[in-house]
C-alpha cells in the first residue's frame, strides 16, 4: 500500500503571509474570489496577494501556475467550480500543490 503523500503546512495565522489565489475560471469564481481577498485583507495583514487564473475549471491547472503559487505563497485558495467534475480536477490541483 502506498503511503498517503503528507498535507503542505498551514500557518497558524495569516498575518504577514503571501496569498495565493487560484481562480478557477469558472463563472462567478472571479467576482467570489474578489470578496474573500477583499474580507482577508480587513482582517489580516497580508504581505502580498499573488493571484493567477486558470483558462476554465474543467482543464488540470498548467504546471507552471502550480510552481508559481507553490514557490511564491504562503497558503493558497483555490476559486469555485460549478460542476462536479470541474470540482474532481480542481481537487487534483490542490493534491498537486500540495506535492509541491
Amino acid at each position: 500500500m502506498t503511503e498517503p503523500t503528507p498535507l503542505a503546512p498551514r500557518p497558524a495565522e495569516l498575518d504577514d503571509r503571501i496569498l495565493g489565489v487560484l481562480d478557477t475560471g469558472a463563472e462567478g469564481s472571479s467576482r467570489f474570489l474578489d470578496l474573500l481577498v477583499a474580507r482577508l485583507e480587513q482582517r489580516h495583514f497580508l504581505t502580498a496577494v499573488l493571484r493567477v487564473a486558470k483558462p476554465n475549471d474543467w482543464e488540470a491547472c498548467p504546471a507552471s501556475l502550480l510552481d508559481q503559487l507553490a514557490g511564491q505563497c504562503d497558503v493558497v485558495v483555490i476559486g469555485v467550480c460549478q460542476s462536479s467534475a470541474a470540482a474532481a480536477v480542481t481537487a487534483l490541483d490542490a493534491a498537486s500543490l500540495e506535492r509541491r
